[in-house]
């Protein structure tokens, strides 16, 4: 029962502090990081970077053309999964080298 209430007021308090978007896009972030190691494994993981979120896209910074094909031959998977995860809806992923 307290972990109910514990929940009820942060979400209040990120809510009315007007953060609750910011902390969606690092939860965000954060998932994709453990995802896409799942999906083209840690090598190629690494040479990807997520930078930030900006209109409903996550930017992702890469090291080659090669990272950024494998990535976006998986982008609706990896959509699919972090709407079910966070409430932040994005629609597409960018990639930036």
């Amino acid at each position: 029962m307290f972990v109910k209430i514990n929940n009820w007021l942060l979400n209040k308090s990120i809510n009315k502090a007007g953060i609750s978007e910011k902390i969606a896009a690092q939860q965000t972030i954060s998932l994709f990081v453990v995802y896409i190691n799942k999906i083209i494994g840690e090598g190629k993981a690494r040479q990807a970077r997520p930078l930030y979120v900006k209109n409903k896209r996550l930017i992702i910074q890469v090291e080659n053309s090669l990272i950024a094909a494998e990535i976006k031959k998986h982008e609706q998977e990896i959509l699919d999964y972090l709407d079910k995860q966070t409430n932040l809806k994005l629609k597409r992923l960018v990639f930036i080298s």
